[in-house]
């Protein structure tokens, strides 16, 4: 992608007095802000010698993970004049960031090739976090930032909240993944859409969407309850399914009780949890004591096959 604005991180740079700083090899380090919820990111030119003397921008932080990202970089000429910028998608390691094109040292300080202005140099960048890497060495999603050239394609789900501070907290998601597991969001009109949460906890809210974009994170009993609850409320079953297979085997307590596991239709959990009731008695005294109107049709096969075999 050759335009920088589709990146969520873009803009100009300018480098003044770049004669100097040439020679000197002492170019200043340009914040840039935060992207993917990390921040300290700045705009570099650093020197590269082989014999000759090359100058590359770069993107740094202290802080960077392991990273999916696609970026663009360049040191612009003027304007007419043809320029080649570097555009990669690319796993970032912790130990470097996004490199430009190198150029030398000479074709840089003579002005015939156009990328001096006003005794300065402008470096154009774009920067997409698309991933990062857990500590539990699983890939998820970056939600901090808007989707990747997102006006073009109107791609974007965005849930918002108000926080106490006066700002606000937005997680953006992508359209069509969404839509694929849920009808919830087939709202029938094109373009990017807002979702204001209202009681979410928006610390548990980010594993629910990972989960629901298919990052298989850890699980967890306090945060299983919420996730089942949120998937419930937007009608993203696919989380819930990924739930029951996580916890079948009833590592949770929480999922050793009849109510959840056939609220949520968590059914293989619940063929878990009957295997566990090895008398008449005691299924017969559970069913009595549970409704069964919000019971799927799966659930209440289930039950009606562990009560036959225990007759």
């Amino acid at each position: 992608m050759r335009d920088r604005r589709s990146y969520a991180l873009n803009g100009l740079c300018f480098f003044e007095n770049a004669k100097e700083h040439l020679e000197e090899d002492d170019f200043p380090e340009m914040p840039i802000g935060c992207i993917g919820g990390i921040s300290g990111w700045h705009l570099c030119l650093d020197r590269i010698s082989d014999g000759r003397m090359w100058y590359q921008p770069s993107i740094i932080t202290n802080q960077t993970p392991q990273l999916q990202s696609r970026y663009y970089l360049d040191i612009v000429k003027n304007e007419g004049m043809i320029n080649v910028p570097v555009v990669k998608r690319i796993v970032l390691n912790p130990s470097f960031g996004p490199l430009g094109p190198f150029i030398s040292f000479d074709d840089l300080i003579d002005e015939k090739n156009g990328y001096l202005k006003f005794d300065g140099l402008i470096v154009e960048y774009g920067f997409q976090i698309e991933g990062m890497l857990d500590r539990d060495n699983i890939w998820t999603f970056n939600f901090d930032d808007r989707m990747f050239d997102c006006q073009k394609k109107a791609n974007m789900i965005s849930f918002y909240k108000d926080l106490e501070n006066g700002g606000m907290k937005f997680f953006r998601c992508h359209k069509q993944l969404l839509t694929h597991h849920s009808t919830y969001f087939e709202f029938g009109l094109p373009g990017n859409r807002m979702i204001e949460l209202n009681n979410e906890d928006l610390q548990y809210f980010d594993e629910f969407l990972q989960l629901s974009h298919g990052a298989r994170i850890r699980q967890y009993e306090y945060t299983t309850q919420r996730n089942l609850i949120y998937a419930k409320k937007y009608e993203l079953f696919n989380v819930t399914q990924f739930i029951d297979q996580a916890m079948k085997h009833g590592s949770s307590p929480w999922l050793l009780k009849f109510t959840p596991v056939t609220k949520y239709n968590l059914n293989h959990s619940l063929a878990h949890l009957l295997r566990k009731y090895e008398s008449l008695d005691r299924l017969v005294w559970v069913l009595k004591h549970f409704s069964s109107t919000n019971m799927s049709g799966e659930s209440m096969k289930k039950c009606v096959r562990r009560f036959l075999e225990l007759v």
